[in-house]
């Protein structure tokens, strides 16, 4: 019988957190993903919240956001409807960003639209103020 190091692991909770990590891949974070609609913070150029995606207003600093080279999605909150997000949606569509409505009652917080990349950036600052 093959004893095991670790205080209160098993072989098995090891062996089922292997396969759980292999089949699915690990979930990291997940308190942050709540907060930018399934996104890592790290990846993240901008954010509106959703008054801000609401608003009739279109943000100049989010425009450029879409058309930044890095950028590759534009997650729409569920609750902002087509219409409110379609200032943003049409521009990203044309620069070739994959648009995803998301909904996930883990979401937290006041985030309507994230612009994100599929690597990490370097943006200090992803607010835009009202």
């Amino acid at each position: 019988m093959t004893e095991n190091c670790e205080v209160g692991m098993t072989q098995n909770s090891d062996l089922d957190f292997i396969l759980k990590v292999a089949l699915n891949g690990a979930e990291f974070k997940q308190s942050e993903r709540r907060l930018f609609l399934g996104e890592l913070r790290e990846r993240v150029l901008k954010v509106l919240d959703i008054a801000q995606a609401r608003s009739d207003f279109v943000y100049p600093e989010f425009l450029q956001a879409i058309n930044d080279p890095r950028a590759n999605n534009l997650l729409i909150h569920y609750c902002i409807s087509v219409k409110q997000a379609a200032k943003y949606e049409k521009p990203a569509r044309e620069r070739g960003l994959e648009v995803s409505y998301v909904s996930d009652t883990a979401f937290k917080g006041p985030v309507g639209l994230v612009v994100s990349s599929d690597d990490a950036v370097d943006v200090e600052t992803i607010t835009i103020q009202a």
